[in-house]
């Protein structure tokens, strides 16, 4: 139940249903399956998967830190937990040392 700002309470309101609310986790169960069979196949190379994985992480972390400087400095939606000028500036040279890592490495990966 989701408590409105008079004290009272909505019934229903804020809340998914059943049915979408149960797709994270049997999506989050079904990566960690394949991810888990997947190193199991007898001779792959495991620590190729790990970077691999990891070059993943890097490349996706990017619009994701983007999307949270955004909502961070969203005012109406954050409120007075809106971030600051000097925290959006540290949050930005965060991201883009993150960003020149990711164009590093893709140089050198790619570099003949």
């Amino acid at each position: 139940m989701v408590k409105s700002a008079a004290g009272g309470k909505n019934k229903g309101k804020g809340q998914a249903p059943k049915r979408i609310a149960s797709v994270p986790p049997l999506s989050n169960g079904a990566v960690t399956a394949v991810g888990a069979l997947t190193v199991l196949i007898p001779n792959i190379p495991l620590v190729t998967i790990l970077v691999a994985t990891q070059v993943l992480n890097a490349v996706l972390l990017v619009p994701l830190l983007l999307a949270m400087i955004g909502i961070g400095r969203d005012r109406d939606l954050m409120g007075r937990f809106t971030i600051s000028r000097t925290s959006t500036i540290a949050y930005c040279i965060t991201t883009a040392v993150v960003l020149l890592c990711v164009v590093a490495l893709a140089v050198t990966s790619f570099a003949a």
